[in-house]
């Protein structure tokens, strides 16, 4: 690792009584200093072991907050002792910490949970946990925090909700992410209460499980919230919005995305009454769309979109129509039952086609 290289370069000449090469390093400002240590990763080059190597390097790590502020850890490429590191790190420099996020589907372990609280100065929290009402009265602390996903589960209710805009009212980016049992009433008060909310990302019944004897009352709760979020004057919130196992309809569809004016991203999946898609939009930058097995046509009229992504599961889809001044990115499954396909765009630089058998050849003529 690039620390090591420095700590043992270090290390070496001091051992051959050779003091110039640690001095002429020490004569550099300690802002140059900040800014070589900047190439490290936190973590992964295991930047608070340079505190070691002597009071100058420690009073540089201690007093350039730029070498903390954004931690995002990724246990995939970590040992055991990287974990007693962050701890530690944590310790000393938490208050120097503005952004934490942590790779998803990567357990977050107790001891380093158990510090979270004390990073003061904590702005945004991307946590892979289950937001219980005892996890949320722990983190309560981080009265600063302006931008937090909830992963909310059948844990989380409106009561909780209330809490959040107790604890943390500087909020300016909230996701609520798989929250089963908050209600439309619940998120209409969020919204309105947040002074300085800015963003909202709803990703309604996202990792439901519907043999589970309570998904019926999510799948309800979601659709209530899918069609009352629109008659909210807060309604310049919702950027992004994900949708999943709703009975929903086309036409439904339709008007909670034309009252929607600012949402940028858009994701639909196993929607059975879902016999279509249709949408017109002069905000969507990103569309979405699988497993939604009865749906025959996608007809798309976004002049601000710039990835669409048709994937797995669309069983019975025979024809898409996209235009779009702006389309840059497409992919599409076509489950070897599309037939037709017409594409819009000047700007069109990647196409991805995936079991397209059945599709026309003068499809691509009209590219």
């Amino acid at each position: 690792m690039m620390f090591k290289t420095l700590f043992s370069e270090h290390q070496l000449f001091y051992a051959n009584n050779d003091l110039s090469y640690a001095k002429d390093i020490n004569e550099l400002p300690d802002e140059l200093l900040a800014r070589i240590f900047r190439y490290l990763h936190p973590i992964k080059d295991e930047l608070p072991l340079l505190a070691f190597v002597c009071s100058k390097w420690r009073d540089v790590l201690q007093t350039h907050g730029i070498l903390w502020r954004h931690i995002h850890v990724d246990p995939n490429y970590f040992a055991m002792y990287h974990f007693s590191l962050l701890c530690s790190m944590f310790r000393n420099y938490g208050y120097h910490i503005q952004r934490l996020s942590w790779r998803e589907s990567y357990p977050v372990f107790r001891s380093v949970f158990s510090l979270i609280p004390t990073l003061s100065n904590l702005r945004s929290l991307r946590l892979p946990i289950l937001w219980t009402p005892e996890v949320l009265h722990k983190l309560s602390t981080l009265s600063n925090l302006e931008q937090v996903q909830i992963n909310g589960g059948y844990e989380l209710t409106d009561d909780e909700l209330e809490q959040i805009m107790v604890y943390f009212p500087n909020l300016r980016e909230i996701s609520l992410n798989a929250c089963w049992r908050i209600t439309s009433i619940g998120v209409k008060r969020l919204l309105s209460k947040l002074p300085f909310l800015e963003t909202v990302k709803l990703k309604l019944n996202s990792g439901l499980d519907i043999n589970d004897r309570r998904s019926d009352d999510a799948i309800a709760r979601g659709f209530g919230i899918a069609r009352n979020i629109v008659d909210n004057s807060t309604v310049h919130l919702v950027k992004v919005l994900c949708i999943h196992f709703l009975p929903i309809e086309v036409d439904e569809l339709w008007e909670i995305v034309n009252k929607l004016p600012c949402l940028k991203k858009l994701s639909v999946s196993n929607c059975e009454y879902l016999h279509g898609v249709r949408l017109l939009s002069d905000s969507l930058v990103k569309v979405c769309l699988h497993n939604l097995w009865n749906v025959l046509f996608v007809s798309l009229d976004i002049s601000s979109l710039r990835f669409l992504t048709v994937d797995v599961g669309l069983a019975s889809i025979e024809h898409l129509e996209v235009t779009s001044d702006n389309l840059r990115k497409v992919t599409v499954n076509g489950s070897n039952v599309l037939r037709t396909m017409k594409i819009k765009s000047q700007k069109l630089t990647f196409l991805e086609l995936k079991q397209c058998e059945e599709i026309e050849m003068r499809s691509f003529k009209r590219l």
